[in-house]
Order: structure tokens, then sequence, then C-alpha cells
């Protein structure tokens, strides 16, 4: 699933990062900066453009955000005996207590990152409507 879909299929997690990236975004400004400025971006906050393009290409920038929601995501790396090649898989700890680890294997780290990323962004998002 691509970062714009995302976007549209979670639009409560995607306020959710959105809201988080914006106030990093207003942190990082230099003190120097007009306040009225701050406020415009403020208001404006960080794009969807912006977004899709950290979902798409670093999915894992987004696990500090699940962090902040108390929804852990791990990564394990297994070599695999017979090919000598290692494989990756992911599991998710909402509140500190580890779910199952995917039966999935992913050959790059990048893959997996980017199922994790989509098993909490699912699981904040059915945490939120409960």
């Amino acid at each position: 699933m691509k970062g714009i879909e995302i976007l549209k299929t979670y639009p409560k997690v995607a306020a959710i990062i959105k809201e988080w990236f914006t106030k990093k975004m207003i942190e990082s400004m230099s003190d120097n900066i007009p306040e009225d400025y701050r406020n415009y971006m403020m208001q404006r906050g960080a794009t969807d453009e912006y977004l899709v393009n950290v979902i798409d290409k670093n999915p894992a920038a987004l696990f500090e955000i699940f962090d902040s929601k108390n929804v852990y995501v791990g990564i394990v790396v297994e070599t695999l005996p017979e090919t000598e090649k290692s494989v990756f898989r992911y599991y998710i700890c909402p509140k500190g207590k580890c779910l199952e680890t995917s039966s999935e294997e992913f050959f790059k780290r990048k893959d997996v990152e980017h199922y994790a990323m989509l098993a909490a962004i699912d699981y904040i998002n059915k945490m939120d409507e409960e």
C-alpha cells in the first residue's frame, strides 16, 4: 500500500502523523523565525505530499510516532541455515505486550519496515475506534 492510499484509508492515523510532523517542523525552526510565519506553518501543517514521501521512502521514520502511542515495533533478523540468507520479520508490542511475530519473511529491511508500519497503523486505527 502506497503512502497516499494509507492517508486515505486511515484518516485518523493520518491526522496523528500530520500533527506529529507539524510539531517537529515547528520545533526545528530557529528562534529568529517571525511568529506570524510560525503560526502560518502551524495552521498549514505538514503537507500530504511530504507525508507520502516519508511513508513511501522511510517507513521507519514513523516508528517514533507509534512509540508515542505506546505501540512499539520490533524487527527481528534471522539467517536461514540452508541458504545463509538473512530474513526479516516484525512484531508489534501495544502497551508493552508483544503480539506474535509475523509469519511473513522479508529479504529487505525496507520491506519489513513497510509491513511493520502498516500493521502498527492498522492497530492504532483500531485502538482509536474503541
